[in-house]
């Protein structure tokens, strides 16, 4: 991911770790494909995306 100094690759092996640790994790494929997804979308949710603050305009949403 940008900003963070992992690639994807680095976080699917550390998914993949971590699925061997547990006894109860069954990883598959897809399973770590949704598991990347849902880790891009809250980094992105979490990280500043924007330097400015979005504000509430007649035709959607506008940076300030």
């Amino acid at each position: 991911m940008v900003g963070t100094g992992l690639s994807a690759i680095d976080i699917a092996k550390w998914f993949v770790a971590w699925a061997e640790e547990s006894e109860d994790a069954d990883l598959t494929p897809l399973k770590l494909q949704k598991l990347l997804y849902y880790a891009k979308g809250v980094y992105m949710k979490t990280a500043a995306v924007f330097p400015c603050s979005l504000t509430r305009c007649r035709h959607g949403r506008m940076g300030r």
